[in-house]
């Protein structure tokens, strides 16, 4: 390989990088559950598959606004482009979907959104590895923060922004890049580095919000793996992180993390982690929604990721400091999601999906508030012919509060329906 193709390589994952799941990665790398596949599915080495969408959808709630609710019709053409591509000693895999909607009554839905995941893979000597990641979305679209890539996983349970959605409508652009190296001493130990940073704007579509919630989320951690036997690993990691938003002010966990993981066989796997972390809030001007304080608190969550010939699924449960995810400032961020997929004869496919997301305090604040959000849904998909397929999707949304104080207004349901076409195609690029 030339010098000159490995510089391009180097430059477009700095610029654009995530890595798909591995099994190989150690516990605090992965920090969640892949996407749900069947097994004996595997990705080709050098292939560049196009799906078309197009689709008509129905929300009942189009304004995210209890009080006023509007039903629109909603069009959609959404186009997906993904690359995966491995070599001996790196591999490469993207996905770029542009999406294009389009209303007769509200405004808010006439955009063109982005979602990017990229990811660079590079074994720099024998035991040295390094793995670059990105993910990009933009989008006014509230479902469009549910949605998945379809080839490259987004970041897990550790690292990820906050993925609850907000009442009020609002244009949002999320940028995250990390940065994984690994170094194997010794035949069953691994150690590493890894760093993200996300930076997350808001831009409200209508009158009411004040202050400005954009917020950045820089973190680096530390760790060593150690496999015990052919099916468990332990591991243990230090986080240092720092959220900043603006007038709402900064707040700087510690965390330390111990992991236990299992491989029960080839088609079952799980993680289970748990650990102390000490939140140090530096006040802004202005008190967050749901505000925290310093001292300390604990971490925890776990991973489970099951792969049948028939039905496959995956789910995730974590507990951290997190961005207020629209909210402004940090939060005490509990997050459970989970995905089932069944195939269902030669032709139809179903998956089942719910993710629950509460952010409130971390206990010692005086001002007992959380805002939690609810989603779930179930869709099929059909295969027409060998190329094209239709698919049925149905969403359930619900966004409320805690408190014990005044009410904060955050209260919004939505009914989703929506029926589509996709064709999809691949080209094998090379060998």
């Amino acid at each position: 390989m030339s010098v000159r193709i490995i510089r391009i390589l180097v430059v477009v994952g700095l610029m654009c990088p995530l890595l798909r799941s591995q099994s190989g990665l150690p516990a605090p790398l992965t920090g969640n559950a892949s996407r749900p596949t069947f097994s004996g599915e595997s990705a080709s080495k050098n292939i560049l598959t196009t799906t078309l969408r197009v689709s008509t959808t129905v929300d009942d709630n189009a304004m995210n606004d209890n009080s006023n609710k509007i039903t629109d019709s909603i069009s959609r053409f959404d186009p997906t482009f993904a690359w995966n591509l491995s070599r001996r000693r790196w591999s490469l895999d993207t996905e770029y979907t542009p999406g294009f909607s389009y209303s007769i009554e509200l405004p808010r839905y006439r955009t063109v959104s982005h979602a990017l995941q990229n990811s660079l893979s590079i074994m720099l000597a024998q035991h040295l590895n390094l793995r670059l990641r990105n993910g990009f979305t933009r989008t006014s679209d509230p479902f469009d923060r549910v949605s998945q890539a379809q080839t490259v996983p987004g970041f897990g349970v550790l690292d990820g922004t906050n993925p609850s959605l907000f009442s009020r409508p609002t244009l949002s652009t999320s940028d995250q890049a990390g940065l994984d190296i690994t170094y194997a001493p010794a035949a069953h130990t691994t150690v590493g580095l890894s760093g993200t940073y996300a930076t997350t704007m808001y831009e409200d579509l209508v009158p009411g919000e004040i202050f400005n919630r954009d917020t950045q989320v820089a973190s680096g951690r530390a760790f060593i793996d150690q496999k015990l036997s052919p099916r468990q690993s332990v591991s243990a990691s230090y986080n240092y992180q720092v959220i900043t938003s603006g007038v709402y002010g900064r707040t700087v966990t510690q965390t330390v993390l111990l992991f236990d993981s299992w491989q029960l066989n080839p088609k079952v796997s799980f993680s289970v982690f748990g650990g102390p972390q000490y939140t140090n809030v530096h006040y802004g001007s202005v008190l967050a929604t749901v505000p925290l304080t310093t001292g300390w608190s604990w971490s925890a969550g776990g991973t489970v990721d099951w792969k049948g010939t028939m039905t496959a699924l995956s789910g995730s449960v974590s507990r951290r400091v997190s961005d207020g995810g629209g909210l402004g400032g940090a939060v005490q961020m509990t997050d459970f999601s989970g995905k089932v997929s069944r195939r269902i004869g030669k032709n139809w496919r179903t998956n089942f999906f719910a993710s629950y997301t509460r952010n409130g305090s971390n206990g010692s604040s005086p001002l007992g508030r959380s805002i939690n959000y609810f989603s779930g849904g179930v869709g099929v998909t059909r295969q027409i012919v060998r190329n094209l397929s239709f698919d049925a999707r149905y969403w359930y949304s619900h966004e409320d509060q805690t408190t014990t104080v005044v009410p904060l207004g955050f209260l919004a349901d939505h009914n989703r329906i929506s029926i589509g076409l996709s064709y999809s195609f691949t080209h094998r690029l090379g060998s």
